[in-house]
């Protein structure tokens, strides 16, 4: 067969494929849809121009600039809560920190903002998430990562600072992008050429194993090769990393895999990594004048045969998932595991050094899916357990929904009135003692502190009602500020009655609370048929929504409103407003609507020697089905065409001059690129390989 160069518009696949093969079937073949099945392509309505981005903000206002005491909020991060927004892109963060600072956090944690493996556009979470943790080299990403660039985290940061919001970062250093277990992927090369000329692997000591600490710090984790972390190369390039995310305003860092990179007690196999690592990337931050930075490491499970956890915990924190998955097992079996004070798995673990959760994104995404199927019901309820200690770190995953998108904001559950509730509590009782009790399926914390009196309640059962007898109680009558229900405390008896949330936190808000809008669909996503968009509000006496400028319609807690309903095409803008006594929320979103059968996909800035001398096609299909060509538009040096919903990929290629739709045939092609998916609303930039917005 003829062979054929590939269009140079979609660079990274240069390296892949290379002839026009006959496609009258409904891919070009079998390697590059296995290669390409993740990526995506955007459509865009012919007649109708988008803004430059889904315009999504929260913005609270009381009377003045932000005042950071205004959120109540912990001095450091291992006081506060931690929010995991995973998969969040910087902008996305950015855009939310109102939504963040009102629900409580002290800290945001992103995803990793290394070089992205296989960058193809934005794509799925769940196909996609994995490559994010298999980073290319130790640099931030200033292209081709699905979550933004180096100068929209330097942008988080600083305006995260305005409201007292500290960002961490999760770090890879115990792995690179895998050609193989033992291979690098041919891209490391280009952020890490030391690394990769010398290879700098460890090799022959297979899969990791707890058993012993030859293959638990020197086997690979899957397939992608462990780094010769002893090695002085590739410390000094993590360092350099590290460095270079304080310089951009980074106050700490999460260590995936921290437990398989050795220690200096680890005998034959130890090595001065983390000292050399920590110490040198805090000696760094503190002559910048900066506060400390924080640091976690994942220890999953234990330490390992033979290790012991202080040998981590003398440095950083750590996670500390047996402990977690014995609060998320009292509360699935209404067990008394959460009984005692310490609940803390880990022998010589001290709470200060735990963070706990009631999920984490390896719980959640993994193969293992330990809580992929358990409802956020459920695991709010194991968090609240976790965020009412005051002696130890919480974090909460925010999860995605099964559809988001790599950089998405998919869900709001993390500023619901309950985790809000939640998190305040944690923040108003810190250097308080922890009072805890299970009885009765009932899990109780009580604070007593500087004359400041609450309560957490977590139901472990299936009833609403609670009555527990607990000595540490006060007589009185209380408000739970999730329900609005009156718990009363006589002779050591507490009752009452939750909500659906089974949590009940007591206590009286010394930092008034911003009201907090949320809608269940944030215009991430092209729509094509009319929606159903529900609206909440918390902690607001007043509430409207506004739909393209027509009229205020008032409503109280919540409401569900019709976006697109008499329309083909177009933007529609949905405001909603809420206020209370001291301070008011706005919040707008733009959606766009398209014309099922009248899309068009736009690829810019094709290099000028595709298109000298050449005509360009697109073929394009339904997965499973045969494909046509579809003859575009070329203007300058973008070339758009016309697709409808039900096409699911397209592929370009050039042709002789001469060729027209209706001789053009797969033996004259010249070139072509490599398979794409259709999704929605941005164009392909083939100059920098990244989706953008429309203008």
């Amino acid at each position: 067969m003829k062979k054929y160069k590939i269009f140079p518009i979609l660079g990274m696949f240069a390296l892949l494929l290379s002839s026009c093969v006959n496609n009258y079937g409904s891919s070009l073949n079998s390697l590059t849809s296995s290669l390409n099945n993740n990526s995506s392509i955007n459509t865009q309505n012919s007649s109708t121009k988008s803004s430059s981005q889904n315009t999504s903000s929260n913005t609270s206002e009381g009377g003045g600039n932000i005042e950071i005491g205004d959120y109540g909020l912990a001095d450091t991060i291992q006081e506060g809560v931690i929010l995991h927004a995973w998969n969040w892109s910087m902008t996305n963060i950015k855009n939310a920190l109102p939504e963040i600072a009102s629900a409580g956090y002290t800290t945001i944690q992103t995803s990793p903002m290394q070089p992205q493996k296989d960058y193809s556009g934005q794509a799925n979470w769940k196909s996609d998430w994995w490559k994010l943790y298999q980073p290319l080299g130790f640099s931030i990403a200033t292209k081709n990562n699905a979550l933004g660039t180096k100068s929209e985290l330097k942008d988080l940061c600083e305006e995260a600072d305005k409201y007292g919001i500290k960002i961490i970062v999760d770090v890879v250093s115990n792995h690179l992008g895998g050609g193989s277990s033992e291979s690098f992927h041919q891209d490391v090369k280009n952020y890490e050429p030391e690394i990769y000329n010398n290879d700098l692997i460890h090799k022959g000591y297979g899969l990791v194993n707890d058993s012993n600490t030859r293959q638990l710090v020197r086997g690979h984790l899957g397939d992608y090769p462990d780094l010769m972390t002893e090695n002085s190369i590739v410390q000094e390039r993590v360092l350099s990393l590290l460095k270079e995310y304080v310089d951009c305003g980074v106050s700490g860092f999460r260590f995936d895999a921290a437990k398989h990179i050795e220690t200096s007690f680890d005998g034959d196999y130890a090595s001065n990594f983390w000292n050399y690592v920590l110490n040198g990337a805090q000696e760094y931050n503190l002559s910048l004048g900066n506060e400390p930075l924080y640091y976690y490491g994942e220890i999953l499970n234990t330490p390992g045969n033979g290790r012991d956890i202080s040998w981590y915990s003398d440095m950083m924190s750590v996670t500390d998932n047996n402990a977690s998955k014995n609060i998320l097992n009292s509360v699935l079996y209404s067990t008394s595991a959460i009984k005692n004070e310490n609940v803390f798995s880990y022998s010589s673990l001290v709470g200060e050094k735990a963070v706990l959760w009631g999920e984490s994104h390896d719980t959640y995404a993994n193969d293992s899916a330990e809580t992929t199927n358990i409802s956020q019901q459920v695991i709010n309820r194991a968090y609240a357990i976790a965020a009412s200690r005051n002696d130890s770190t919480s974090l909460y995953f925010a999860r995605p929904t099964s559809g988001a998108t790599l950089g998405q904001i998919s869900t709001h559950d993390f500023a619901s009135n309950v985790i809000t509730h939640v998190n305040k509590f944690h923040n108003q009782f810190i250097g308080s003692t922890n009072n805890i009790h299970y009885e009765n399926n009932t899990f109780i914390n009580v604070k007593n502190h500087d004359d400041d009196y609450g309560i957490m309640l977590v139901n472990t059962g299936d009833s609403l009602s609670v009555s527990v007898e607990y000595d540490q109680l006060v007589d009185g009558q209380y408000i739970d500020q999730v329900s609005g229900n009156v718990f009363t405390v006589s002779n050591n008896v507490i009752s009452g009655t939750m909500d659906s949330s089974q949590i009940a936190v007591i206590y009286t808000p010394k930092i008034p609370l911003r009201p907090i809008i949320n809608v269940s669909n944030d215009g991430s996503n092209l729509i094509y048929d009319a929606i159903d968009v529900e609206i909440s509000v918390a902690n607001a006496d007043y509430s409207y929504y506004q739909i393209n400028n027509g009229d205020n319609v008032e409503f109280t807690k919540s409401t569900t409103v019709k976006i697109g309903d008499g329309i083909t095409s177009g933007d529609i803008s949905l405001k909603i407003y809420a206020s209370n006594e001291k301070y008011q929320a706005n919040k707008e979103i733009i959606y766009h609507k398209r014309d099922k059968n009248n899309l068009t996909v736009t690829v810019s800035n094709i290099s000028s020697d595709e298109i000298d001398d050449k005509n360009i096609f697109a073929w394009v299909w339904k997965s499973g089905e045969d494909g046509r060509w579809v003859e575009g538009n070329l203007v300058g040096n973008s070339y758009s065409f016309d697709v409808t919903i039900n096409d699911t990929h397209f592929l370009l290629a050039s042709f002789p001059s001469s060729t027209t739709i209706n001789n053009v045939d797969w033996p004259l092609c010249i070139r072509q690129t490599a398979d794409q998916q259709i999704d929605t609303s941005k164009i392909y930039d083939s100059d920098d390989l990244s989706w953008r917005d429309y203008l």
